[in-house]
């Protein structure tokens, strides 16, 4: 097995970091959602406030996501097809998840504009249920898929081993 892929590929150290502020700021933004979820002030702005945390803590898990990534032999020779390949899955959760997120957070503040009081709003707001529902179940798709990325980036080191062939010289050997 000393020929195997698997052996024993240096990781740098920024990697090892940013693996790990992915893992962190999805506890902070699962954290963050949480809390989001048991605001029943009258004020939007605690609303609005909690739409900014939410989409700063989706940003640094995408920021911690992208570095890591980074270190493979795709993103250092532009191959942004192959990532988008690879890793479909994680960048569809984390678009639809967004979308869904701004709809149902925006839909919440109007309908606070509006003067529904917040435990109306779960039986008497057109569709404010539904659109929860659908934003926390891509939550869930999202938070699942950005893990499956990392196990699937931990389990394939032979993204990031660089062939000597790949990288030629400027000036040739004389």
């Amino acid at each position: 097995m000393s020929d195997s892929t698997r052996d024993n590929v240096y990781m740098s150290l920024s990697f090892k970091f940013n693996a790990l502020m992915v893992y962190a700021s999805l506890v902070v933004a699962a954290f963050v959602d949480a809390y989001t979820d048991n605001t029943y002030s009258f004020e939007a702005q605690m609303d609005i406030m909690t739409l900014v945390f939410q989409i700063c803590a989706m940003l640094l898990t995408v920021v911690a996501l992208y570095n890591v990534m980074s270190e493979t032999t795709y993103l250092k020779r532009m191959y942004y097809g192959k990532i988008v390949e690879e890793f479909s899955p994680t960048f569809f959760a984390l678009a639809t998840y967004f979308v869904f997120m701004l709809i149902s957070r925006v839909y919440k503040v109007s309908l606070i504009f509006a003067g529904y009081p917040q435990l109306a709003m779960w039986e008497s707001a057109a569709g404010y249920t539904t659109l929860y529902s659908l934003m926390k179940v891509f939550n869930v798709l999202y938070y699942c898929t950005v893990v499956w990325a990392m196990q699937k980036l931990f389990a394939s080191p032979e993204l990031f081993k660089a062939r000597e062939t790949a990288f030629q010289p400027v000036r040739p050997n004389y």
